[in-house]
């Protein structure tokens, strides 16, 4: 019985990521402006979305947090096939679009506040020349993404158990990543100042936003003045059978962070940087 459930779900994975490469091909349709080096990187991703080592892969990481967030918490409460909704489409949308940018392989990335490792670990699933580092503070989170590293024996993932604003003072970290991703953590100017000391020049700040992200620009824009960033581009995400609007933001850094950020553990969220800071 257990074993025909589980064929079931596979299918019905199969299925949604099946529905979502197609998505992906459409996108793919209108990236006129790209170099041929990004239709490249941006077809190999899709490509990766049928492949039956890719749908294992994410079916384990699925079972894995189904049970461990049964007992620990660490999404709220979803069903399996809410975790594919609502977490790992939502997760992987913006992968398609980061072609625009630039090619995301064989690059240093951070996840912040990664939690269950969304979008994170499954971004490495689809970016294994690169090397990415799971960022959360706390404990049963790093706990759990030691253990999905262990289970989907992935070589080039990281947990690490620390807040941002310790990391980004600390010079072995400090301008050490390409580019930061964050996916429900924080308003901008908060997630910019957990995200730009930790990122080369010329690096990328990654955020996942819904509608509101609109009121939260002045903000930012004043935080990027501060903190030598700009904001680059704007993505509308398509994630099918998810209501809601989504959003990618991508922010460029232009020049080196001022030394005094990030301030102490809780600061930026409890005075965030407004422009007159």
């Amino acid at each position: 019985m257990t074993e025909q459930k589980d064929q079931s779900f596979q299918h019905y994975l199969t299925a949604r990521l099946n529905k979502f490469a197609e998505l992906w091909q459409q996108e793919l349709r209108d990236f006129s402006q790209q170099t041929e080096q990004q239709k490249r990187a941006a077809k190999k991703l899709k490509a990766r979305l049928k492949e039956p080592e890719i749908v294992e892969q994410i079916q384990k990481y699925i079972f894995l947090l189904d049970g461990e967030n049964q007992k620990h918490n660490l999404i709220g409460p979803a069903t399996k096939k809410e975790i594919v909704t609502r977490h790992i489409l939502d997760s992987l949308a913006p992968l398609i679009y980061t072609a625009q940018l630039q090619d995301l392989t064989d690059k240093i990335a951070i996840d912040i506040g990664t939690g269950a490792g969304l979008p994170g670990l499954l971004w490495s699933l689809f970016l294994p020349e690169s090397r990415f580092y799971l960022l959360d503070s706390r404990k049963k989170r790093v706990i759990f993404l030691n253990k999905a590293v262990e289970t989907l024996k992935l070589s080039s993932t990281f947990p690490l158990r620390e807040r941002a604003e310790v990391l980004g003072q600390n010079k072995d970290w400090r301008a050490k990543f390409d580019y930061s991703l964050a996916r429900a953590v924080a308003p901008l100017n908060v997630l910019l100042e957990y995200a730009l000391p930790l990122l080369q020049v010329k690096g990328r700040a990654l955020f996942f936003k819904g509608p509101a992200y609109q009121e939260e620009l002045p903000a930012a824009r004043a935080a990027c003045d501060t903190l030598e960033a700009e904001l680059e581009q704007v993505f509308t995400l398509k994630i099918p059978e998810l209501k809601g609007e989504r959003y990618l933001l991508s922010f460029v850094k232009r020049g080196s962070t001022p030394e005094k950020y990030p301030r102490r553990v809780g600061i930026p969220k409890k005075r965030p940087l407004t422009g007159r800071s």
